[in-house]
C-alpha cells in the first residue's frame, strides 16, 4: 500500500482508479468537502491537481477524476462555468525536447539545457553524443510549443 497524500490544503482525498501504468486518479477535499474539491492524478509519486494540467482559457474546474484508461485518459466531472457536466481529457503527447516534464518544450525547458551546457551525463543531450551542445539547442528550439492561448 501507498500514501498517495492529499493536495495542498486538503485533509483527505480518495483514489477512484488505477491503470497499468499506475496512474492513479481520484479527488482530494477541501475542509468545505466536495464544494472544495479537486479532481488529481497520481503519477511518478506525486499528486497534480487536474486544473494545473487544464488550459486556465477553458474555465473549466474539475471536482473529481473517476477513471483513467490505459492511453491516459481520464474521465471526470466538474464545472463549465455555471454547470456541473461531464469531461474526458486526454493527455497531450510528449514533446522530445520537454525537460521538465509539463507537456510543453518552452522557456523553462530552455534553462534546463542551458544550465546543462556542457555536461556529459544529462537528458539534454538529446543527441546522445555525449554533451550537451549546439545541435541539442537546436533540436530543442525545433520543438519549441507556442503559448497555451495560442496552441
Amino acid at each position: 500500500m501507498i500514501d498517495l497524500g492529499t493536495l495542498p490544503d486538503h485533509p483527505r482525498s480518495g483514489a477512484s482508479d488505477i491503470n497499468n501504468a499506475g496512474q492513479i486518479v481520484g479527488v482530494s477535499w477541501g475542509a468545505e468537502g466536495f464544494e472544495s474539491s479537486h479532481g488529481f492524478i497520481w503519477q511518478h509519486g506525486a499528486m497534480t491537481a487536474l486544473d494545473d494540467l487544464i488550459d486556465p482559457d477553458l474555465d473549466i474546474h474539475i471536482r473529481a477524476a473517476n477513471a483513467i484508461n490505459e492511453q491516459g485518459q481520464i474521465a471526470v466531472h466538474g464545472w463549465h462555468p455555471e454547470d456541473l457536466a461531464a469531461f474526458l481529457l486526454t493527455p497531450i503527447p510528449d514533446s522530445p525536447a520537454d525537460l521538465d516534464g509539463d507537456c510543453r518544450t518552452d522557456e523553462y525547458d530552455l534553462a534546463i539545457l542551458l544550465d546543462s551546457w556542457g555536461d556529459h551525463d544529462s537528458p539534454a543531450d538529446f543527441n546522445e553524443d555525449g554533451v550537451v551542445n549546439v545541435p541539442d539547442l537546436l533540436f530543442l528550439l525545433g520543438n519549441w510549443s507556442l503559448p497555451r492561448s495560442q496552441g
